[in-house]
């Protein structure tokens, strides 16, 4: 099962990059910071300079992550910051 991302129209939060004044707000939007496509979000975890061929992103399907913390550290925040009563789709 998987989750639309802010930057899929299927999202409630759906980022328009066309507009600049948002209907509804990301109520996390740390989570998504400098992430515009899923490719940028791979980048992140399988990042261009440690691909053989950098514009193969098959290479990222079957490794390890090459994450370097950032995405951990998103997460942490929001487990600080969410209190766990106000539920919304992510």
């Amino acid at each position: 099962y998987v989750r639309p991302a802010p930057w899929q129209q299927q999202n409630p939060y759906y980022i328009d990059p066309n507009n600049p004044q948002q209907t509804s707000v990301h109520p996390f939007p740390f989570l998504y910071d400098n992430l515009r496509s899923y490719q940028d979000y791979e980048d992140v975890f399988c990042p261009p300079s440690t691909r053989k061929n950098p514009n193969n992103r098959r290479e990222c399907l079957f490794r390890p992550s090459q994450e370097d913390g950032t995405l951990a550290k998103r997460l942490d925040r929001f487990v600080q910051e969410y209190d766990g009563r106000n539920p919304y789709d992510v």
